[in-house]
């Protein structure tokens, strides 16, 4: 890509990475104070289409921003990262429509999770963004299979899933009374670090802008 017009789409790939943060965050803040019926759909899930298809663009400026910095491993990451935002764009929009389909927003999102860990390590290792902001990659990868984990038992068990844990089981009783809560908490998280991410983009916080 021609330095020139690299440069001027990075600010751009940085405030997409931010709305698409905030948008992946409202959409935890909606689901949260929102009273509608288990696995109902709305208007908002329509639009959540934006939150990866936005952060497809994020990601996009990021990798062709330190991809000459990166080994292996960072490549890697890349190529998983947003194959898996792809995946999880298409299935945010299909699955509004075709229920199965949103099998392959989860797919996506756990594929970009994998990605941003191994993206992460290596940008770290290359020092790609200054100071503090190369773990950032690391701890947004970390904080969306935190989510993951923790959603798993909050589908698992729920009061609708397994049996309530016995007495005496501190941590069963732990995960089944707040993996709902944490997998909520975990997500905000997650669309701040992506905001974090896009500012760090968007203001040109490397050395090679």
């Amino acid at each position: 890509m021609d330095l020139t017009v690299f440069l001027k789409f990075l600010p751009w790939s940085g405030l997409a990475a931010m709305l698409g943060g905030v948008l992946f965050s409202g959409k935890v803040l909606w689901n949260m104070i929102n009273i509608r019926p288990s696995h109902a759909t709305d208007v908002t899930d329509v639009l959540f289409f934006f939150a990866p298809l936005l952060l497809l663009i994020g990601m996009a400026g990021f990798c062709t921003l330190c991809a000459q910095r990166y080994g292996t491993l960072g490549k890697m990451g890349c190529i998983i990262s947003l194959s898996g935002l792809a995946v999880g764009a298409i299935g945010s929009l299909v699955g509004v429509w075709i229920e199965p389909l949103r099998l392959a927003y989860w797919l996506g999102f756990r594929f970009l999770c994998i990605g941003l860990v191994l993206l992460g390590v290596a940008t770290i290792k290359a020092q790609a963004l200054p100071g503090g902001w190369s773990a950032l990659p690391l701890a947004i990868g970390l904080l969306g299979l935190g989510r993951t984990l923790f959603m798993f038992f909050a589908v698992t068990m729920g009061s609708t899933g397994l049996n309530a844990p016995e007495a005496g089981d501190e941590l069963g009783t732990f995960l089944s009374s707040w993996a709902g809560t944490l997998t909520s908490v975990l997500g905000l998280m997650f669309g701040l670090g992506w905001l974090c991410l896009g500012y760090a983009l968007w203001a040109g916080k490397s050395e090679a802008t």
